[in-house]
């Protein structure tokens, strides 16, 4: 693939991965949360008051993609670094400030526990955009950062969801229950199947809505596998777009 060379390049892959983290592709998602998660050096930019953080890996290559980008994986690393040097005409530094800001980000986008360093370097390290010096149409950007659409609450009760819609052993618990009540995982909304409809990639594949709303949660809470919903990333969303919150039986009755 060919390497960004200018500031419309990436702010191109900026949108594409935006609409991956926003949008209802499941699987799109869970790669942009991937590289989120684990990568060394990212593009900074500052969209509607809120930094945001984008893997060099994923936008220093030209109109980049969740299916190009999983078939050149590991590739290139070296190459995008520099290719970004170029483009924005500096070198990536280490921040603590930004690297705690980069916490909290990853956070309000559900990742439970960012760690301090990425796994594969001492340190993360940036590029810093000041201002909307990529020229982005900011209104084409959710108020993610900050402040979540979808939690009026605000910013900690959203971060806090997103924590209990992730925990692993009491989401595990609720799997397994589920695949012994019925013997395969499938929306318990709208009857979704990843696996019938995406094949081996989607085999085990589900998202899981904790139904106890954000306003009843604390820190101390202790969630239980009877409180989490088995759901598809849509019928997730719409569950969650408005307060108060629609129960299953509400979804299920939209959907006739």
């Amino acid at each position: 693939m060919r390497l960004s060379n200018s500031h419309d390049d990436i702010a191109a892959n900026i949108r594409t991965f935006e609409s991956y983290l926003h949008g209802d592709d499941a699987e799109a998602r869970q790669l942009a949360l991937r590289l989120l998660e684990r990568g060394s050096y990212f593009v900074v930019a500052e969209l509607n008051g809120a930094m945001r953080f984008y893997p060099s890996s994923f936008v220093g290559f030209q109109g980049n993609s969740a299916a190009r980008h999983v078939g050149q994986a590991g590739s290139g690393v070296r190459a995008t670094t520099r290719a970004l040097e170029k483009a924005l005409h500096a070198l990536p530094f280490a921040s603590e400030k930004l690297n705690g800001l980069y916490q909290e980000y990853a956070r309000s986008l559900g990742l439970e526990n960012p760690k301090e360093k990425p796994p594969y370097a001492k340190a993360r390290r940036f590029w810093l955009t000041p201002g909307n010096s990529l020229q982005l149409d900011l209104n084409e950007f959710a108020s993610a950062a900050n402040a979540h659409p979808d939690f009026p609450e605000g910013k900690a009760a959203a971060r806090l969801h997103h924590r209990f819609d992730r925990r692993r052993k009491p989401t595990e618990a609720a799997r397994h229950a589920y695949i012994h009540e019925h013997g395969h995982l499938f929306c318990q909304v709208c009857g979704f199947d990843f696996e019938k409809t995406y094949g081996r990639p989607g085999t085990d594949f589900i998202e899981f809505h904790h139904t106890v709303p954000p306003a009843e949660l604390t820190e101390s809470c202790r969630p239980k596998a009877s409180e989490y919903a088995v759901v598809c990333a849509n019928c997730h969303r719409m569950l969650e777009r408005h307060r108060p919150w629609l129960t299953l039986p509400d979804v299920k009755q939209v959907l006739g």
